[in-house]
């Protein structure tokens, strides 16, 4: 077990102010000690670059990586959907396989080490695992209907007993295509992460049973109207589950998101919410009232890449505060999958998974320098 002490012209912790030569001791993958120059002597020089946590994804489907530029994002949100159905049924599993794999090399490139991957099978786990990635999958859920509801939390519930060396969840896909049965058969132990208030289309469905998902609902023969869960009642299965991520969370309202557990996260897709040409999203005023937000890429259906440091880069060059980017695109994403306590920060005890980024500047404002 060797122990080793970096150094790099900035050590970026999160939790804590930049370090300018600051140096990190390591031993046997754990961080050890955080000082500033001139306190230990280290035994490795990175250079001009700034040292960060290791980046989280909190949410994508990887098992989508190979409809990269087929499905262009449009609205209403049903008519994209059947671009996805349709794209899903003409993919063989060892051709999603190697989807996965290419996803997760984006990943790897882009400095990720920890995700949250929304899997139609929960297969994704073996590859990540394989990668030495960090994270959790979520096993899809979809059925409305007693029948189909009940087959799928069956399902669900089976997958998450299977011996795995890869933290499980369980991901109910969204309000309108899972119902009552398996939002119902959630448990307190479970992890949980679903598409919630992605588009006023969904809204309509759930307040008023009207708008362009009943067509899409019909076509698809799970038109169950007495099955679908009012947002209230979906926002409630937060507070008796072990965690619970929103993906997207484009319309939730203040009312909604104070409603929420202190285990309960929402992840921005700023990318993908771009392309649909959603009204802004209300992220900065649920990190205002205390609600965990990270970022997720989404899939490549939607995003051109699985960067979520073009993500942040993206927020920042819309002139958000890159203090806060940066804390959505470490600790809050660590603090949304679970991982908190391992992930997140330079600090002592978490994994010593760092991001290295290029300055070409000795800036006197280092965290606008990292995105710039």
């Amino acid at each position: 077990m060797s122990t080793v002490c970096v150094t790099a012209a900035w050590l970026v912790p999160v939790s804590s102010p930049p370090l300018r030569g600051g140096c990190i001791t390591v031993h046997d993958g754990r961080i050890v000690a955080v000082e500033p120059h001139g306190k230990a002597t280290p035994t490795q020089d990175l250079g001009d670059v700034a040292l960060i946590p290791a980046l989280v994804n909190a949410h994508t489907h990887l098992d989508l990586t190979g409809a990269a530029g087929l499905l262009p994002p449009k609205r209403p949100l049903p008519d994209w959907l059947r671009g996805v159905v349709g794209y899903r049924q003409t993919r063989p599993a060892e051709q999603i396989q190697h989807d996965v794999d290419r996803g997760i090399e984006q990943l790897i490139q882009s400095g990720t080490s920890l995700v949250g991957d929304i899997s139609f099978d929960g297969g994704s786990w073996a590859e990540l695992q394989q990668a030495k990635l960090s994270g959790v999958v979520f096993r899809e859920l979809i059925g409305l209907g007693t029948e189909r509801g009940t087959a799928a939390a069956d399902a669900g519930r089976a997958w998450l007993n299977e011996p795995a060396a890869f933290q499980r969840g369980l991901s109910p896909h969204a309000s309108y295509s899972a119902g009552r049965v398996i939002f119902n058969s959630l448990q307190s132990h479970d992890t949980v992460c679903t598409h919630l208030a992605e588009s006023q289309e969904e809204l309509e469905l759930l307040e008023h049973r009207t708008g362009p998902f009943v067509p899409y609902l019909q076509s698809l023969g799970a038109w169950h109207p007495t099955e679908l869960l009012k947002l209230d009642e979906i926002l409630a299965v937060a507070h008796r589950v072990k965690r619970f991520v929103i993906a997207h969370g484009n319309y939730l309202k203040p009312e909604h998101w104070r409603s929420l557990p202190k285990t309960a996260s929402v992840v921005y897709c700023p990318r993908t919410h771009a392309a649909f040409g959603h009204e802004p999203h209300p992220f900065q005023e649920m990190l205002a009232d205390g609600v965990n937000v990270a970022l997720g890429t989404d899939s490549l259906a939607s995003n051109p890449d699985l960067s979520v440091w073009n993500e942040a880069k993206f927020l920042f060059n819309l002139g958000v505060d890159p203090q806060l980017v940066l804390e959505m695109l470490t600790i809050n994403g660590a603090k949304a999958l679970g991982f908190g306590d391992e992930y997140g920060t330079l600090e002592v005890g978490k994994r010593a998974e760092f991001k290295y980024v290029q300055m070409e500047n000795d800036s006197s404002n280092l965290i606008v320098e990292l995105f710039g």
